[in-house]
C-alpha cells in the first residue's frame, strides 16, 4: 500500500489526496525555502490548530505534522519544513471538517428518529444517512457532505407539516361533530 509523502501516512487505493494531511499525491517536495519562509508556513498552522484544538476536535495528526516541521526548521531543512507546516494546516482543516460532517450526521439522526415517531415516510432520508455514515467511514468528507444535503431535511420536515396536519385536521372534524351531537 503506497503511503503519503508528507505525513507517511497510508493512501487508499487510487486516492488521489491524502486523507490525513489532505496533500496531493503527485506533489513534488519543496526543493528550497527559506527559514523566513518556513516560520511563517509553522506560524500559520499553528493558527490554524488553535482554535480546533479549543474546540475539542481530534487534531493529532496536525499536531505530529506541527512538531516534525518544528524539527526540520531545527535540521535546517527548511523546503520540508514548509511541507510538513502546509500539511499541518491543511489536516487541522480536515479535522475541522470532519468534526462538522459528524456533527450533521448526529443532527440528522435525531430528526429521523422525531420522525420516525411522528410516523413520517422516513425510507430515502434512512438510505441517504446510511450511505453518508459508510461515505464518512469510508473518509470521503465531499460525499457525506453531498448525501446530508440530499437527505433533504427540508422534504422531511414537509412530510412531517403535512403529517401533523392530517392529525389537526381529523381532530378539528372530531371536535366539530361532537359539538353537533352535543
Amino acid at each position: 500500500m503506497a503511503t503519503c509523502g508528507v505525513c507517511q501516512n497510508p493512501l487508499a487505493e487510487g486516492a488521489d489526496v491524502c486523507g490525513a494531511c489532505g496533500t496531493h499525491t503527485g506533489q513534488a517536495p519543496t526543493a528550497r525555502a527559506t527559514p523566513r519562509q518556513a516560520q511563517t508556513a509553522i506560524e500559520s498552522a499553528r493558527r490554524a490548530l488553535g482554535p480546533e484544538e479549543a474546540k475539542g476536535i481530534d487534531v493529532s495528526t496536525a499536531k505530529r505534522l506541527l512538531e516534525a516541521a518544528e524539527r526540520a526548521v531545527g535540521g535546517s531543512n527548511f523546503g520540508r519544513a514548509v511541507d510538513l507546516a502546509r500539511a499541518a494546516k491543511r489536516a487541522a482543516e480536515i479535522a475541522h471538517r470532519r468534526s462538522r460532517v459528524e456533527t450533521e450526521i448526529a443532527r440528522a439522526e435525531i430528526h429521523l428518529k422525531e420522525a420516525r415517531d411522528v410516523g413520517v415516510d422516513t425510507l430515502a432520508f434512512e438510505r441517504n444517512l446510511k450511505l453518508a455514515r459508510d461515505a464518512m467511514a469510508a473518509g470521503a468528507l465531499d460525499d457525506a457532505e453531498k448525501l446530508l444535503d440530499q437527505a433533504s431535511m427540508k422534504a422531511l420536515e414537509v412530510r412531517w407539516e403535512k403529517r401533523f396536519q392530517t392529525l389537526i385536521d381529523k381532530a378539528a372534524s372530531r371536535v366539530a361533530h361532537a359539538k353537533e351531537r352535543g
